[in-house]
């Protein structure tokens, strides 16, 4: 059932930064589909800031929230073959017409059963995430690069390290 702004539908008892899209060990199924399959959680809605950067404006977001445990297969024959985690996906309704859908995926080992649970760690994680990049750890936003290459490498090297911090 899709949601659409202002509407919350409970957790389905059915339900309980990924790199790249894994298989389900059960189903071999990709991991993106199978977590956009889910029912829908709820939704909420936030302020985006303005980025004159991107020509994007201020504006209310609503986001579809998506939720569901899952059994990753591993990739390395030296690692245990699978690994349980929970999914969490966060994607916007209905964006301005030529806007980029705001688009959050999160795997994480902290158990979601609620909405309130897939909410509470998607901003815990996304908000240290962004200040470990930003002022409060690798100050990217401070780089004197110019090339959009450079800085992609840059924000890809930073991310790998800032997750592990």
């Amino acid at each position: 059932m899709p949601c659409s702004p202002g509407h919350i539908q409970r957790e389905n008892p059915g339900c309980g930064g990924a790199e790249g899209d894994r298989k389900i060990a059960e189903s071999q199924q990709p991991l993106y589909a199978y977590l956009r399959a889910q029912p829908c959680a709820g939704t909420y809605a936030f302020q985006v800031p303005a980025d004159s950067r991107h020509g994007r404006e201020s504006r209310e977001a609503w986001m579809a929230v998506r939720f569901v445990p899952v059994t990753l297969q591993r990739r390395h024959s030296d690692e245990p073959p699978s690994l349980r985690l929970y999914a969490v996906e966060a994607r916007e309704i209905q964006p301005p017409p030529g806007q980029m859908p705001i688009h959050w995926r999160l795997l994480t080992t902290h158990p979601i059963r609620s909405l309130e649970a897939a909410l509470e760690v998607r901003h815990w994680r996304i908000e240290m995430l962004f200040a470990i990049l930003k002022q409060h750890g690798l100050d990217l936003e401070a780089t004197q690069l110019a090339s959009v290459a450079a800085i992609k490498r840059l924000c890809m090297l930073s991310l790998g390290a800032a997750v592990r911090i």
